[in-house]
């Protein structure tokens, strides 16, 4: 049986967490800007979000392009400790990145919005009750594929389960508010698939895996869960 987080609950306990964990962030500032060891990356991290039951981990692959790191997450409900993982994902053999004043800027926005991200699926489990061995296939609500493509049907799956839809709309509501500071996140979703996707990379995505149709019922329900994102940081 999974009985939901209250969303008014989530929202402020989100809020709450979203401040602490950027300030965090700002307090390592001066010691990872010039850094350029993957391993001190990691350890500064690491510090940071320690508290919040995370784990950072350097990974590699292929995907990354050189002088750049990419932020990744996962979260293991059955662990009662460290249940988050954090990946600072390097290409191979270039794990050494200086770290200059623009990269830190956008690291920084990457590992609030993952460890966000994260933290959302938490709270999702938190009043989950049934065996905690039995957590990686609760029952939640998945939107099901039509597509014949089984690389298109995963995806539509993945982002077809309402608790990927919520926390992939809280992504979108900080990317709007981070890549459009001066724009009206609302309004910008009114435009719908015309949102370009430097202002919402995981809108892009969503749209992309559906073809683009603002009517199908998951990005209905996904415009819906970022507009009360919106309205909850407003």
């Amino acid at each position: 049986m999974i009985v939901p987080v209250p969303p008014r609950r989530m929202s402020l306990d989100i809020m709450h967490l979203a401040n602490t964990i950027n300030k965090a962030l700002d307090k390592i500032a001066d010691q990872i800007i010039g850094s350029v060891n993957s391993a001190s990356h990691c350890k500064l991290v690491q510090e940071v979000f320690r508290p919040f039951g995370a784990k950072i981990i350097v990974a590699l692959d292929d995907v990354v392009s050189k002088d750049m790191i990419i932020v990744t997450g996962a979260y293991a409900p059955w662990r009662k400790r460290q249940n988050i993982e954090v990946y600072l994902n390097y290409k191979p053999g270039s794990k050494r990145v200086l770290v200059t004043k623009d990269v830190w800027k956008q690291l920084r926005f990457d590992l609030s919005q993952t460890l966000q991200h994260e933290l959302v699926h938490r709270m999702q489990c938190e009043h989950i009750k049934i065996p905690s061995e039995d957590w990686e296939d609760h029952a939640c609500k998945v939107y099901s594929s039509n597509a014949r493509i089984p690389a298109k049907r995963d995806a539509q799956e993945y982002y077809g389960d309402t608790e990927e839809i919520e926390a992939h709309a809280h992504c979108i509501m900080m990317e709007l508010k981070y890549f459009a500071p001066r724009t009206d996140p609302i309004k910008l979703l009114q435009r719908g698939k015309r949102v370009p996707k430097k202002k919402s990379p995981t809108l892009y995505d969503y749209l992309d895996t559906y073809d683009n149709d603002t009517s199908h019922p998951v990005i209905k329900r996904l415009l819906k869960k970022t507009v009360y994102w919106i309205e909850q940081e407003a």
